[in-house]
């Protein structure tokens, strides 16, 4: 299927819409159009909970209630990198000319599962029991690992994705008496798949798709230029993290404790799973971002280069199509070294796994 559906009303007029409370979206609620089908998310005790088909709003109306949710990060000037962090040592001056909107919070489950039946029911995506697969630009990237027992969302090979507590013994051992997975950050998704994520987002508002699916590079010239919702570079993740100061973590300059975020600690894990998203009590950030240390890393736009060119420089880029790509943030199965804001990790572009989850940005007008 072509990516020329970017370009066109995704939503009939007069489509149902499915709506459900979705935590990226900090308090907005998000709508996904859909036919006529119904949600179904399973919750820890087993029950199935029906979110019924209402009328939804138009395409402006997502796009308001997304933009509404996210915030605004400041153009400027700051150094990134602080002399200690791996793959982070290198100092240097970043200008960035553009203000950019990131989401609040971590895109959850729930998130990812409406608008990912969305995409299924509209035809931009393949599915079977083990696996999500792209359909658009005749890509067909792995998107979600279905069929790896971390995976909080399955498909039961009739036409309908549910949620599930995952089954594996980390995530027992952390909530011994179950626990519902909506509220938790997406994981088990390739960097395609959260690049998939804000294309569906994209569609879903009559927006330009902001990647080419065939070649997984921007539409634009740069992601910075890019109209609709994209993931972040990570210069705007950093510039987000350390706002105003350049402060070691996004809440300050003081070591790290599980009050502040989910990490994995020298006695053990603060929960040793995902956490839902938001609930760490003082984790929020200058600019009022939850989770950007801990919980899950992050995917960025960026391929990844670990030894970055000392010289200032005005809205960076790694290479655009790289076989690894960064991620930021640590997550709650790594130590709290990972914490630190300008920590650069890295992940084969088509990987995933139990705590590599995404957030979404867009160019600020």
């Amino acid at each position: 299927m072509s990516s020329a559906a970017c370009r066109q009303n995704a939503a009939r007029a007069g489509a149902p819409a499915i709506r459900v409370w979705a935590g990226a979206w900090a308090g907005a609620w998000v709508w996904a159009w859909a036919s006529t089908w119904a949600l179904v998310a399973t919750a820890a005790a087993g029950d199935s909970l029906r979110l019924a088909a209402e009328p939804g709003p138009s395409p402006t109306a997502i796009v308001a209630a997304g933009n509404a949710a996210m915030v605004r990060v400041p153009a400027g000037t700051f150094i990134m990198g602080d002399g200690a962090s791996m793959c982070g040592e290198v100092e240097r001056e970043v200008a960035l000319t553009r203000d950019c909107l990131l989401g609040r919070l971590e895109v959850t489950t729930a998130d990812y599962l409406v608008m990912l039946q969305w995409a299924l029911d509209e035809g931009y995506v393949t599915a079977s029991r083990d696996w999500v697969r792209d359909n658009l630009d005749g890509g067909a990237r792995q998107l979600v690992d279905l069929d790896d027992e971390d995976c909080e969302i399955q498909y039961d090979g009739a036409g309908q994705f549910f949620l599930r507590p995952s089954p594996s013994r980390r995530a027992k051992d952390a909530y011994p008496p179950g626990y519902d997975p909506a509220n938790h950050p997406m994981i088990e998704i390739s960097w395609y798949g959260a690049a998939a994520y804000c294309d569906w987002l994209n569609m879903a508002a009559d927006l330009p798709c902001t990647y080419n699916h065939a070649t997984w590079e921007c539409t634009t010239a740069s992601p910075y230029a890019a109209i609709g919702y994209r993931l972040p570079t990570e210069a705007e993740w950093e510039r987000a993290a350390r706002y105003p100061n350049g402060r070691i973590y996004p809440w300050g300059d003081h070591t790290p404790s599980c009050l502040q975020g989910n990490w994995w600690g020298q006695s053990g894990g603060c929960v040793g799973w995902t956490a839902p998203v938001g609930e760490s009590p003082q984790d929020p950030s200058p600019l009022g971002f939850f989770d950007l240390a801990g919980n899950v890393w992050e995917w960025c736009h960026d391929g990844s280069v670990c030894d970055l060119d000392p010289a200032p420089v005005t809205d960076p880029l790694g290479p655009e199509s790289a076989p690894r790509r960064i991620v930021r943030g640590g997550s709650w199965a790594f130590p709290a070294e990972h914490l630190r804001c300008a920590r650069r990790g890295e992940w084969a572009t088509g990987h995933s796994n139990y705590d590599v989850g995404l957030r979404v940005a867009r160019t600020a007008k």
